[in-house]
């Protein structure tokens, strides 16, 4: 959960589904992606934005390969998302915003050994920052005043590189779900 609210306690919002669409054409994919959540007691409000492009390079090398490999393909991606979260403490008047980024630039090379699925490997490089701000008012239960706190902090991750396992079905035309592990 978040912070000491009850209304928070059990809300993941990592959790919430989330808008995709996409569109493939000459070997390359792009996706947008977004997640809206609205104010729920002291979480006012989250939301991301994503993009996504990938692109195949296998065409270029499939048909030279033994036809034990011709279902191995190799791919570059580029990702970037944004998310911000507004949190007021109950005590607090005023709000905390936070806005995040990432990227993440990754090789990704795939293979099918099955026409329903595919096995991919990921290594890649991801950065990450984050920008506080907003204006709280702090006052004891009393309603005493105790002072203003006027966060102002930018933050950049130490950034690193990442390894992903992924496994993705194809269920027809428009479904494929994709499970997997990243570590890094």
């Amino acid at each position: 959960g978040l912070g000491g609210n009850e209304d928070l306690h059990g809300l993941s919002i990592f959790t919430l589904p989330y808008l995709q669409i996409g569109a493939s054409f000459f070997y390359t994919r792009i996706a947008l992606r977004g997640m809206y959540f609205p104010s729920v007691s002291e979480l006012k409000g989250y939301n991301l934005l994503s993009f996504g492009i990938q692109h195949s390079f296998g065409h270029f090398f499939i048909e030279k390969l033994p036809p034990a490999f011709q279902n191995f393909d190799v791919s570059l991606f580029f990702g970037y998302n944004s998310a911000y979260i507004g949190y007021a403490p109950d005590k607090w008047k005023g709000q905390l915003d936070l806005d995040f980024g990432t990227t993440y630039t990754a090789v990704v090379f795939g293979y099918k050994p099955f026409k329903m699925m595919e096995v991919m490997l990921s290594l890649g490089y991801q950065t990450v920052s984050m920008e506080a701000g907003g204006s709280m008012d702090a006052y004891t239960k009393d309603g005493i005043y105790q002072g203003k706190i006027n966060p102002d902090v930018d933050l950049d991750g130490r950034g690193g590189f990442r390894m992903g396992i992924e496994l993705s079905f194809a269920f027809g035309d428009a479904y494929h779900p994709v499970v997997g592990y990243n570590v890094g």
